[in-house]
């Protein structure tokens, strides 16, 4: 099987065209997979902010309670 020039350089551009959209689509998944690691890191840090204020918010509660507890003692 034969091809002409024409063919050829039809096949080529082809080619060079898939390669192209293959470049462009390798890049978007590169972008996707680093827009997936950042929020992967920003996930994590709000659940260690998230964390610290669940305990935080605990400890006040802790505190409040023992210091009612501390007044109705003093009271009998």
């Amino acid at each position: 099987m034969h091809f002409t020039d024409g063919e050829a350089g039809l096949a080529l551009g082809f080619q060079s065209a898939l390669r192209r959209e293959a470049a462009h689509a390798d890049a978007a998944i590169e972008a996707r997979d680093a827009e997936i690691v950042r929020l992967r890191r920003q996930l994590a840090h709000a659940s260690i902010s998230n964390r610290d204020l669940i305990v935080e918010r605990g400890q006040r509660n802790i505190d409040l309670l023992l210091e009612i507890r501390a007044r109705q003692h003093r009271r009998q």
